[in-house]
């Protein structure tokens, strides 16, 4: 906990004091990036990108100790991509019932119509 609040600290400073002379030595905006999976390398770069102060940053890292010491919330999580692999399946199947049909619906339609009338629908 506060040994990562104060290594944040310092990396975020050393980040901020970093581009600066990136940006003085260049004479140009340079960009700074780090992937997700850096997480020494991530949270400094999100922290200078967004001006989180060190009192917010305190705040920040307080609250995400709570809440990874927060008994359920492996179990949570877990029930929460179980319910959005649900949905995302659900909305693939919907989309899919809806082509089918319009495409029967419009096939049947066009069968009623004469050609110049399902020109004109067409156009329409």
């Amino acid at each position: 906990g506060e040994e990562l609040t104060n290594k944040s600290k310092n990396n975020n400073k050393k980040l901020q004091r970093n581009s600066m002379e990136i940006f003085d030595d260049m004479n140009t905006l340079t960009t700074l990036t780090a992937r997700a999976d850096e997480p020494s390398r991530l949270w400094p770069l999100f922290s200078f990108d967004m001006s989180i102060s060190v009192d917010q940053e305190e705040r920040l890292m307080h609250f995400h100790k709570r809440v990874q010491d927060t008994p359920e919330l492996k179990k949570d999580c877990c029930e929460m991509s179980d319910t959005i692999k649900l949905i995302t399946k659900m909305k693939k199947g919907i989309l899919s019932q809806c082509r089918s049909t319009h495409g029967r619906s419009e096939h049947l339609l066009m069968d009623i119509l004469e050609p110049e009338q399902s020109a004109k629908f067409l156009r329409w």
